[in-house]
């Protein structure tokens, strides 16, 4: 049986997309749209209520960010709910906003305002500040956002306001669900009463990535007393490279536990940057061939993730150091020697967060090695890997690392989402492509039983554009058919060529 392949999403979606959108193809991305005002104001009107210091309401191109239309709005001095739209039950915005209601918590309503220098043209006093407010209705109640968005009077500015989907009124099912968008200012209005200005564009819902994790240190393993030179509960870590300036020292303690009843506390003795700390694991010729199992469980699992994370916690006491900053560094390595590098990760004031616990998340595609980042190249499998710790600070200082993870991004299962990505487009019929005549059961998210052909082709065709943040509910992308892929077919073949002399994993 010819073995299933996964290609990383982001080794051919960007350039398959670049391809289909040059064709005028539309791109699904991990959003929702909801109003563009491409064809008008989407049921926009004045809200009429009392406190509004509403002037009007246009469609206009300036502030456009999605197509090339948005909408304006000109608002009096003081604290007003400007606009609003309505849906009601059969509308699409409707089912939208009652999908996004069964499960708030994994969504956000986002939109884009724009405030250019000609929004306080008119005013006799610009002010000293312009805040865009949301709200919104449902059979839930009424509840507003303040400040979602602001703005520097006088000057031109594009601001992406976010509200957390469960901090807005989305009742299940709701009998109506209302959108409105307001301003509050302290400008003086112009002569002929004229207001401020803002513009709105792009109002969509979009996916909150969910994230699977797999635990790599959380410094719980009970220490052999038959092996008294050697404590396994710091599971492995020791000093840092050789060429270090100085090393960390470590101690198992309670204090900075998040994981478990035990974390790995570093003390780093002096001011200035070094590798102090690091776990390496070999099983060649100078090391132990009981590792591999783990070095190849951490390989797969490093060439499958998106991010890195750990907890920092600082001590409540941090004499008698006095640093007012800490950096850290990652480095992973493999027995091709490829050193990647996360650039400084900043930790904060260690004495000013004293007794603080955060969550330090680095992506793996900014983990590079010159042109190489680790989320797309991947480490090489073989004998010998290496997880290392730098730090750089203005003194010495001490801290509390816990709950080292792996975070993988998790997607639904959408049918023809052929390389797991979350979105049904162009990158899955890459992969369709090259895995014509594979067994059935080869591609993932098939819900076909035949062997790779027209079957699965017509179910990436019928699922293009969907996405797994919403379920496709609107998705409303153009499907290539096939003279359009015919006619892209030699870029394709150029992309193919070149995805498959990069790395794939088996």
């Amino acid at each position: 049986m010819r073995p299933a392949i996964t290609l990383h999403p982001r080794s051919v979606c960007r350039s398959a997309c670049l391809l289909f959108l040059l064709a005028g193809i539309a791109c699904s991305a991990q959003a929702q749209l909801l109003y563009s005002f491409e064809s008008g104001l989407d049921g926009f009107v004045p809200t009429g209520q009392s406190d509004s210091d509403y002037i009007n309401h246009f469609q206009t191109t300036t502030g456009a960010t999605n197509g090339v239309m948005a909408m304006g709005i000109e608002s009096g001095a003081g604290f007003g709910r400007d606009v609003q739209v309505s849906e009601s039950i059969g509308s699409p915005a409707y089912d939208l906003f009652n999908t996004v209601a069964a499960n708030p918590g994994l969504y956000t309503l986002d939109f884009d305002v724009t405030f250019t220098t000609g929004s306080w043209a008119n005013l006799s006093d610009i002010g000293s500040y312009l805040g865009i407010n949301l709200a919104t209705n449902s059979d839930a109640g009424f509840m507003e956002s303040y400040n979602v968005a602001n703005g520097q009077p006088g000057l031109a500015s594009i601001v992406t306001a976010s509200v957390p989907a469960s901090q807005i009124s989305l009742a299940p099912n709701s009998s109506f669900y209302q959108l409105q968008f307001g301003s509050n200012g302290n400008q003086v209005n112009g002569a002929e009463g004229q207001g401020a200005q803002y513009f709105i564009d792009n109002v969509r819902f979009t996916a909150i990535p969910q994230f699977t994790e797999k635990l790599l240190f959380s410094w719980e393993t009970p220490d052999n007393p038959s092996t008294p030179g050697v404590n396994e509960q710091l599971e492995g870590w020791r000093n840092g490279f050789d060429n270090a300036p100085y090393f960390h020292t470590r101690a198992i303690s309670s204090e900075g536990a998040t994981q478990g009843a035990s974390a790995l506390q570093f003390t780093s003795p002096q001011s200035g940057y070094a590798w102090g700390s690091q776990v390496t694991l070999d099983s060649g010729a100078t090391g132990d061939p009981a590792n591999q199992p783990l070095i190849d469980e951490l390989i797969s699992s490093f060439n499958s993730a998106d991010k890195i994370a750990f907890d920092v916690t600082f001590p409540d006491d941090q004499f008698p150091y006095a640093g007012s900053y800490l950096s850290l560094f990652l480095n992973v390595s493999d027995q091709a020697g490829t050193f990647y590098q996360s650039s400084a990760i900043q930790a904060g004031n260690p004495v000013t967060r004293a007794g603080q616990t955060q969550t330090l998340e680095v992506a793996l595609d900014q983990i590079t090695a010159g042109t190489k980042n680790l989320a797309v190249d991947g480490l090489t499998p073989g004998t010998f890997f290496r997880l290392a710790l730098a730090t750089n600070s203005n003194d010495g200082n001490s801290f509390f690392i816990d709950n080292i993870r792996l975070l993988s991004l998790v997607t639904d299962g959408l049918d023809g989402d052929f390389n797991e990505d979350g979105v049904v487009d162009a990158a899955d019929y890459t992969v369709w492509r090259d895995n014509l005549g594979a067994a059935a059961g080869t591609l993932p998210n098939d819900p076909n039983a035949g062997v790779i052909g027209a079957e699965q082709y017509t179910t990436w065709k019928n699922n293009f554009g969907a996405s797994a943040a919403i379920g496709g509910a609107l998705a409303g992308s153009a499907v290539p058919e096939p003279s359009a892929l015919a006619s892209l077919a030699a870029g394709l073949m150029a992309l193919a060529a070149a995805v498959r002399g990069r790395r794939v994993r088996v």
